[in-house]
């Protein structure tokens, strides 16, 4: 069915996986007209990568100290089909606290609501963050809407007690607002 192959997709995508809602994938995975054992081993392979999503939420702490460690993480970012925004949010040594997705575009452009990223970075209770997100073309030279967003940001920011360090476009290589002077 198709909605069984949705669910085996986003296993394997590392975006979609976060996103995941594993109790309506288990279910979808008991409905699926396959045969026992196929629904056994989809329902171990289930578990395992919830498993190691908690683990790896719970064990690794993530320190960035440049915008290549932000590159180095988030690079697979560059292979996905359309744009997408992640808020980085980290305590006074630099160490991630937390993130989010923020918003999953098209293509070309995405649709960006400053309040969820101010709100989760209060209930993360940090003072840093940085924004990444992708352009499918490659390109990392950021067009007009980055940097009217990302000056309105940085402007929110100031308000609400919050410091934007970086807004870093992942492309074939990166792009970083603070290096490039227009933070």
């Amino acid at each position: 069915s198709n909605q069984l192959k949705v669910v085996i997709s986003n296993l394997f995508n590392p975006y979609l996986r976060e996103r995941l809602d594993f109790k309506s994938a288990l279910q979808t995975i008991k409905n699926a007209h396959v045969e026992e054992e196929v629904k056994v081993i989809l329902q171990k392979l289930l578990k395992l990568v919830s498993q190691l999503i908690d683990f790896k939420d719970k064990s690794n702490v993530l320190s960035i100290k440049s915008p290549e460690d932000v590159y180095q993480e988030f690079f697979h970012m560059k292979f996905l089909g359309q744009e997408m925004m992640k808020a980085l949010y980290l305590d006074a040594s630099n160490q991630l606290i937390g993130s989010k997705n923020i918003a999953i575009g098209d293509k070309y452009s995405i649709t960006l609501n400053p309040l969820i990223i101010f709100t989760s970075a209060i209930k993360t209770d940090c003072k840093y963050y940085i924004l990444v997100h992708n352009h499918p073309s490659g390109r990392m030279v950021p067009s007009e809407e980055d940097i009217k967003f990302t000056r309105k940001i940085e402007e929110g920011s100031k308000i609400v007690g919050l410091n934007l360090v970086d807004h870093i476009i992942i492309g074939d290589s990166y792009y970083s607002f603070r290096q490039n002077k227009l933070l």
